[in-house]
């Protein structure tokens, strides 16, 4: 699930309910053929089922929850209300404007892998550094090498254009890493085993 509130680009005619941007397949593929996550990670805003169907199909088992219904997982639950630790990793495209919440809760919960699908701008920020990368060090930054196309979820796709005016990048934190973060490309055309999708 992704939100974007406030943007005035092209995309505004085809927003959707909530800002719901379902995470593009290929984004998803290219996290996986890392080969960096555990078995069991949890999607705590799985929305339809976007990113967890592909973490699934990679062959991952999945907790996938959201506080909004959209047809896939358990609903309603509050990530940012959740006390427990569902799964070994957290792997999730946070909604826009809930970024510095859900990575700080996911860090509170001492997920020993936390995976976020963040705007590359997300490394920016004093006030952000203070509360998050001074305090817990990013273990890598993996940055797409072209700009990721998203699509409204609540419209066809058929409709609208793909649209990105955004670099993003997957955050990755790992418990107990103290050191600099090393960096990453990665293709948003990626398919299972690194296949073009």
């Amino acid at each position: 699930m992704n939100a974007r509130a406030g943007s005035t680009n092209r995309a505004s005619e085809f927003r959707g309910e909530n800002d719901f941007y379902p995470t593009p397949p290929g984004a998803t593929w290219a996290l996986c053929n890392l080969g960096i996550l555990p078995k069991l990670v949890w999607e705590p805003a799985c929305g339809d089922g976007s990113m967890a169907n592909v973490l699934h199909a990679a062959g991952h088992a999945v907790v996938a929850t959201d506080l909004i219904d959209r047809g896939h997982g358990y609903s309603p639950v509050d990530f940012l209300r959740c006390p427990w630790l569902l799964a070994p990793a957290i792997v999730t495209n946070p909604p826009f404007n809930l970024a510095d919440e859900f990575v700080e809760h996911a860090l509170a919960l001492r997920a020993p892998i936390i995976a976020m699908f963040l705007r590359l701008k997300y490394l920016e920020g004093f006030k952000r550094h203070q509360r998050i990368h001074s305090r817990a060090p990013l273990a890598s930054v993996l940055v797409f090498k072209e700009r990721v196309k998203f699509f409204s979820g609540d419209a066809d796709i058929a409709d609208q254009p793909g649209w990105n005016t955004e670099a993003f990048a997957w955050f990755i934190w790992r418990q107990g890493h103290n050191a600099e973060p090393t960096i990453g490309w990665l293709s948003r055309d990626s398919g299972p085993q690194g296949t073009t999708a």
